[in-house]
């Protein structure tokens, strides 16, 4: 999945449904978007710049990748 916490680093339950229908669930962790990699993703975009209201500033942002662990006993379809 690609993500990043707006004010800080995030941690957030999700479930995924598997092809027989069961739910399981996962944590989705994410960095913060203005510091690098905490939680093991990698980077997928880092801009050269963030627009605020008052105009750019020199900061650098970034999406990240991060794996979500599945059971691997199970076809995962789709999480949410």
């Amino acid at each position: 999945m690609l993500g990043a916490g707006d004010t800080g680093d995030v941690s957030v339950p999700a479930e995924a449904t598997y092809a027989d229908g069961s739910t399981g669930t996962l944590t989705i962790q994410l960095t913060g978007w203005i510091p690098g990699p905490a939680y093991g993703e990698t980077e997928a975009v880092r801009t050269s710049r963030i627009h605020t209201c008052t105009g750019p500033l020199g900061t650098t942002a970034a999406i990240f990748h991060q794996v979500g662990e599945l059971d691997p006993a199970r076809n995962g379809r789709r999480s949410r």
